[in-house]
């Protein structure tokens, strides 16, 4: 038997398992959706026979408008969340980024001076520190 036959045959089988729980996970959104929107209708109804047609329409009009609000908040705070995330991350990793450098930096010139020269290592610490300090701010 071919190995890579078997393999492909794996990969086929799993794209049509996956395939049937989509399937399936599609009828019960659309059965969900059906059932929501007869409930919704009932209580239409319901409403609507207290209140009247008009202030029914009204009131889930703007019930539906409030809930439409709410869920853009929350997913509008969500992204931007997500966009200080990683803006963080990217500043940590260009911190670590520039301390590995200097560290790097400094390694290479003790090593080139033989431990005497230590005029230069304590500028390149100076200005290191300054542009650290001055991209915090």
């Amino acid at each position: 038997m071919n190995p890579f036959s078997a393999f492909s045959q794996r990969i086929s089988d799993t794209i049509n398992g996956l395939g049937y729980a989509v399937a399936g996970y599609a009828a019960i959104a659309i059965l969900c959706a059906a059932g929501i929107g007869f409930v919704a209708a009932a209580v239409f109804m319901l409403v609507a026979e207290a209140l009247g047609p008009i202030a029914a329409a009204a009131i889930f009009g703007f019930v539906f408008l409030l809930a439409a609000a709410i869920w853009a908040a929350v997913l509008a705070a969500r992204a931007r969340a997500e966009k200080r995330r990683r803006r963080e991350a990217a500043a940590s990793t260009a911190t670590v980024a520039t301390s590995v450098t200097l560290a790097n930096t400094a390694l290479r010139l003790v090593s080139r001076g033989g431990g005497r020269s230590i005029l230069p290592l304590a500028a390149v610490a100076l200005v290191g520190w300054f542009l650290l300090r001055e991209s915090d701010d």
